[in-house]
């Protein structure tokens, strides 16, 4: 526990626990470590774990350094998404990947329900009970807070034909206006940003992810995003979109009426 008893958890990392900035920001593809007892069951190399299959290239860095410029709490997951999904409610298709663009996963195939209940206890569970502990701290204060979570995608996918075309993209279930605050940020800075929206994927399709789980579950505001990883492979890109996220996000509880606090 930290000084003011905050929960802690090996699953996880948090960056400025103590924060009262009113948007509370999550990465839960930013490591790509396996726990001890189940890496050599999972039949994947360290190549591959250091893929994007393994994990989310770029998009911790960004956050780290967003959660830094704002003084923002961010919860990142420590393991792989192989391990189990972080980014998925337990009700999800996908919460195990047995597969990953069209590659097995040895390890998560045939899963015995007391190993996948193993995992959800370890591993999922500790770390949105820390997700859920940080929004409600928050819920004390604001009205409204805002649950945003950063992602990076590959720009080929094996099941898509085409490279993706985008430099950003937003994703939402329902859209409590966040994503049109970040539509008018880049229209108004950034025209030249190729913006996809619920592209490739659209999120209105598929409730299952973790800013439904703590964002819209609360009747909060809340977003997804993604930059291709191929945008954060040297200092200088990494600095570049750290800027135009800091910004975004610098303006948005504002733009929301997010940091109205509630009465004492």
């Amino acid at each position: 526990m930290s000084e003011k008893n905050h929960p802690t958890h090996q699953t996880t990392e948090v960056l400025n626990p103590d924060s009262e900035y009113p948007v509370l920001m999550f990465c839960e593809h930013a490591g790509n470590r396996l726990p001890p007892e189940v890496a050599p069951y999972l039949g994947m190399d360290n190549d591959f774990l250091d893929s994007y299959h393994g994990y989310d290239i770029g998009i911790p860095h960004i956050a780290r350094r967003v959660a830094h410029n704002l003084n923002a709490t961010c919860v990142l997951g420590v393991y792989s998404r192989l391990l189990i999904d972080l980014n998925r409610k337990l009700d999800a298709p996908d919460l195990l990947h047995d597969h990953d663009d069209y590659i097995d996963i040895p390890g998560n195939q045939n899963l015995s329900k007391e190993d996948l209940q193993y995992r959800i206890d370890n591993y999922w569970q500790p770390y949105h009970d820390i997700c859920e502990y940080h929004i409600q701290r928050l819920m004390k204060l604001y009205k409204k807070p805002v649950v945003f979570s950063f992602h990076s995608f590959p720009r080929h996918q094996t099941s898509y034909d085409k490279p993706f075309p985008w430099n950003f993209t937003i994703h939402y279930h329902e859209d409590f206006g966040v994503a049109e605050v970040f539509r008018q940020f880049f229209k108004n800075n950034y025209p030249d940003v190729h913006l996809g929206d619920n592209e490739p994927y659209n999120l209105k399709e598929y409730p299952y992810i973790g800013t439904t789980l703590h964002g819209e579950e609360h009747g909060l505001p809340n977003l997804l995003i993604e930059i291709p990883n191929d945008q954060m492979l040297v200092p200088e890109d990494i600095e570049h979109w750290t800027k135009i996220c800091t910004e975004v996000l610098g303006e948005l509880p504002a733009a929301l009426g997010a940091d109205q606090k509630k009465a004492a």
